[in-house]
């Protein structure tokens, strides 16, 4: 199929994106990826509820017993979170849509690449909701994401856990301070993509938001997975890299600040799935997690990007023992009304958009 960024309440903001970026860079850039769409997120809200025992109520869907959660003054937001996930975590989906979800798995894996390694078969699934990731991009990181799931039954368990994160506590709350309704609002896709196992990751904005700077990029980058670095519970370098009209990569100008990076977000391997804080080795400590050419090929890369959408973003990457991934890109959040604009009158068509069911 062919959509743009106008697409994404079928797919959510953060897969839109993500195929506004495989266009743009080409697929080699971007994991290989698929995104379960907004219409299975649908199917699956208009399905009986299967733990409703009253005969009045047989026919209650599950956006209705969703809602009714929601509506108990009685519960807390924790409560109602809680309810709304054990509701979707234990419904049987439609065989249908899993045997799509499933084969759209193992095609993943079925064609070697860079990130291909023997026998693994790892992904993260993300949300990708209507509600993250948009022109504000004020609510990114409020809902789930899940990395290191290997197999059949742990990836639909985790694609119904995201849709059970729409509703965590704080989305919860959010959505009742913002005046947006409970359910109807909600929706989206489940991106599943191949992991990287990164030696290093971060976030680059094109702008210094800190300064109000316009001219300067802001990176941040630290070692191992980058969930560490985008919660700020490890530490992370600094480099504020000045941007140029005809960007010289022998010269670029740049402040390097080094952190005493002591602790990284790790593959745990004693689990077999998932991640775990660890301690760096002593000599990886204070040594730049980026590279000079690093720099400047991520510095290159973000500025077509920018230039190509038209106002500043939020760059998430990382960097395997091989080279430079590109896995999330959204607007920088205080630039809200240039992006309504720039969407408006000059939408970036995507090619060859892999969606699911």
């Amino acid at each position: 199929q062919s959509t743009n960024l106008a697409y994404h309440d079928s797919v959510g903001w953060k897969a839109a994106n993500l195929a506004e970026v495989s266009a743009i860079l080409e697929k080699q850039w971007v994991p290989p990826w698929f995104v379960v769409t907004d219409r299975a997120f649908e199917e699956i809200m208009e399905m009986n509820d299967p733990g409703i025992k009253n005969a009045k109520d047989a026919k209650w869907n599950i956006r209705q017993s969703i809602g009714r959660i929601l509506d108990r003054a009685d519960y807390s937001d924790a409560q109602k979170s809680n309810r709304i996930f054990n509701l979707l975590e234990n419904i049987t989906l439609p065989s249908e849509m899993v045997q799509n979800i499933l084969q759209s798995y193992h095609d993943l894996f079925a064609v070697r690449d860079d990130l291909s390694r023997t026998d693994d078969n790892f992904v993260a699934v993300r949300s990708s909701c209507r509600e993250e990731d948009a022109e504000t991009a004020a609510r990114a990181g409020e809902f789930m994401t899940f990395l290191y799931i290997r197999g059949e039954r742990e990836l639909i368990h985790h694609i119904q856990l995201t849709w059970g994160g729409l509703w965590t506590e704080r989305a919860i709350h959010n959505r009742r301070v913002l005046g947006i309704p409970a359910t109807e609002a909600t929706g989206g896709g489940v991106i599943v993509q191949k992991i990287v196992n990164a030696r290093v990751s971060g976030v680059l904005q094109t702008v210094n938001m800190g300064k109000g700077a316009m001219e300067e990029i802001v990176i941040n980058a630290g070692l191992g997975l980058g969930e560490g670095i985008v919660s700020g519970t490890v530490a992370a370098d600094q480099i504020i890299v000045q941007k140029e009209r005809d960007l010289d990569p022998n010269s670029l100008r740049l402040n390097y600040i080094v952190a005493d990076k002591t602790e990284q977000i790790v593959f745990d391997k004693k689990y077999g799935s998932g991640t775990t804080k660890s301690e760096t080795l002593y000599h990886q400590r204070m040594r730049p997690a980026l590279e000079y050419t690093e720099v400047v090929e991520l510095v290159q890369i973000a500025l077509k990007l920018e230039h190509i959408y038209g106002y500043p973003l939020d760059i998430e990457f990382a960097l395997d023992e091989s080279r430079l991934w590109i896995l999330q890109v959204r607007p920088v959040p205080f630039f809200s009304g240039l992006v309504e604009e720039v969407i408006e009158k000059y939408p970036i068509s995507v090619n060859k958009m892999q969606v699911k069911r």
